[in-house]
């Protein structure tokens, strides 16, 4: 048998296989759009992808979000990536040698920030010291501090007999009450504003120089942050709608991206589809040599 009779019948099916498979490959893509030759429109134009863009992609965004990036896998994977933000953030905040001041984000206003802590911090206090029974609360001082005094001196004792002291203790606990009333939110908002601001300008790390209290509050603050994330966390991933945003993104694409995307990806697979081809034309050319 010529050898001819042989290699050209395996090159022609290798031939055709290949191109069959490469041509096949293209027209998943290509043409991009619609070809028509007056009104009528070519066969298999645009691609297949083209021509079914928002199916596909409606596709592609259900199979990520039930399959690929579930609620649960996401959760596994920020509880994972969590556990070392927490303690990064953590050290970073109670260890640091910046002030707090320093941490703030640069668009933050930092004087309207403290005034407003302050605000909160003070009202806080004087809704407390109201709550007070200044009446005892005097009474009980007074009574310790006149009662030596008495004890020392005949002449005061019969002076500051006990209606004398108790009129003496509730003048004393009008007045009082009156100042908290008047001025007490401006004296108390002062001294809380200045402590707060030089606590603000202070290193961070230095706010809390016993290390065990800092432990002990970087442990409350890291579980506190863990804790918020495991409530909040599953409720946000259901907010967030992952299959269509994933099949926005891919309806929004350009074509040529979306192809570049995907070959990307895939190359040495596709390429491989196409030299099977190869392979099984000159295989089928071998058999049709020796029937």
């Amino acid at each position: 048998m010529n050898i001819l009779h042989i290699i050209i019948p395996i090159l022609v099916g290798s031939v055709i296989g290949y191109c069959t498979n490469y041509i096949a490959i293209k027209m998943l893509f290509r043409p991009h759009k619609a070809i028509y030759i007056g009104k009528f429109r070519l066969p298999f134009t645009p691609g297949i992808i083209p021509k079914n863009q928002k199916r596909v992609a409606g596709a592609i965004g259900e199979a990520v979000s039930e399959q690929l990036l579930t609620k649960e896998a996401v959760m596994e994977s920020i509880g994972e990536a969590g556990e070392h933000v927490i303690s990064d953030i953590t050290e970073n905040i109670f260890d640091s040698d910046m002030s707090i001041l320093e941490m703030l984000p640069k668009e933050a206003e930092s004087d309207v920030i403290i005034e407003s802590v302050s605000n909160t911090i003070t009202q806080s206090l004087i809704e407390k010291a109201n709550q007070l029974d200044l009446d005892s609360v005097i009474t009980r001082l007074g009574q310790e501090a006149i009662g030596s005094l008495r004890r020392s001196n005949p002449m005061l004792a019969m002076l500051l007999n006990t209606n004398m002291q108790n009129a003496i203790y509730e003048r004393l606990a009008n007045a009082a009450r009156e100042y908290i009333n008047n001025r007490g939110e401006d004296v108390v908002k002062g001294f809380i504003s200045d402590y707060i601001k030089e606590l603000a300008n202070k290193p961070a790390g230095e706010l809390i120089p016993d290390k065990d209290d800092k432990d002990r509050l970087k442990a409350a603050v890291d579980g506190a942050i863990r804790n918020a994330a495991i409530k909040h966390g599953s409720d946000l991933l259901d907010r967030i709608d992952i299959k269509g945003i994933v099949a926005k993104r891919i309806e929004e694409m350009k074509m040529d991206e979306l192809e570049k995307l995907v070959l990307s990806v895939m190359k040495q697979e596709l390429q491989a589809v196409i030299n099977l081809g190869a392979l099984i034309g000159a295989i089928i050319g071998i058999i049709n040599v020796f029937i």
